[in-house]
């Protein structure tokens, strides 16, 4: 049998673990501190903090969590002029290296199509939905994402790369953020691609 001390010990070093059963359904008292054993002698248990514990008058109301959020996308829209404008510039990089490298061509193309589908997808969050469209329509015509056999890495594929390039860049240059101011450059691109797939020899449905 074990000495008595033994237990004692092990006894005083698990106190804490032993709490009073609060029914979830019934008031909980005010100080939760009293509530759980060990609380006072700086166990972890004491920085438990329950729901009840927190006045009410602390929770942010509906309105001021809006406030709070139009805030922090305001001042994130202040900073995506110059993120987005680096992701076109790495977007003119890859062409570079697609157009003079034949062999990195689907490397650059794979990962044109991916700095094309981030930016599809924040643009008109931050203002810029003409950029969701232009990039929309790059992503369709590259197809990098399980969809149908993508064009060929050929002069007629990076021209159409290049073209949306360039609307990317002088659609943020002139800041045009109305997609009424667009469409002229919308249908030419959709033009361009058009023109593109009845040429080429790849497949699409």
């Amino acid at each position: 049998m074990m000495p008595a001390p033994f237990f004692a010990k092990f006894d005083r070093n698990f106190t804490f673990m032993r709490r009073k059963t609060v029914n979830p359904l019934r008031d909980v008292p005010g100080d939760s501190s009293a509530d759980l054993v060990g609380a006072s002698s700086g166990d972890p248990i004491d920085a438990l903090e329950l729901p009840c514990d927190r006045p009410v008058r602390d929770q942010p109301r509906p309105d001021q969590v809006a406030a709070e959020a139009e805030r922090a996308l305001s001042a994130l829209k202040e900073q995506y002029d110059g993120l987005v404008a680096n992701d076109i510039a790495k977007l003119r990089a890859l062409w570079q290296e697609a157009d003079q490298n034949p062999d990195k061509a689907e490397d650059a193309l794979t990962q044109i199509f991916a700095l094309c589908h981030d930016i599809k997808g924040q643009a008109a969050t931050f203002g810029y939905p003409l950029l969701t469209d232009v990039a929309a329509l790059l992503c369709g015509f590259l197809r990098f994402d399980g969809g149908p056999t993508p064009p060929k890495h050929d002069e007629a594929t990076l021209s159409v790369v290049a073209a949306h390039i360039e609307a990317l860049d002088v659609l943020l240059t002139n800041k045009v953020r109305e997609q009424s101011e667009g469409q002229g450059v919308i249908a030419a691109l959709q033009a361009l691609i058009a023109r593109v797939r009845r040429q080429s020899d790849a497949h699409y449905p």
